[in-house]
């Protein structure tokens, strides 16, 4: 991506929209272990912080699943996500386990 793509971009294309999502969060998790039959429900907080000069940005989070805690930390569960202009698509990746996923955007 060159800087003259990205500067566009970041100034009202997709990683503006990736930009709306930086700040605090907080909010109800609600988990389905079966469908249509509620399995958990706890508070969830969380921020998200642009990197990489705003291509990226990272969900780090805290709550609970079933009663138990769970807490971010280094080497523990973070998200990121992005916009790949060279292939017109959304890309998410976790750090544990080490993945990634790429979901084409409509034309």
């Amino acid at each position: 991506m060159t800087d003259a793509v990205l500067a566009a971009s970041l100034a009202e294309g997709p990683h503006a929209l990736l930009a709306t999502l930086v700040g605090e969060w907080a909010g109800a998790t609600r988990t389905w272990f079966t469908p249509g039959e509620l399995g958990d429900e706890s508070e969830t907080t969380g921020t998200v912080r642009a990197v990489l000069g705003g291509r990226f940005v990272v969900h780090r989070y805290r709550g609970s699943l079933v009663g138990e805690e769970m807490e971010v930390r280094p080497r523990s569960v973070s998200t990121s996500r992005g916009f790949a202009s060279s292939v017109r698509g959304w890309t998410a990746c976790t750090t544990e386990p080490r993945s990634c996923s790429r979901r084409e955007s409509p034309a």
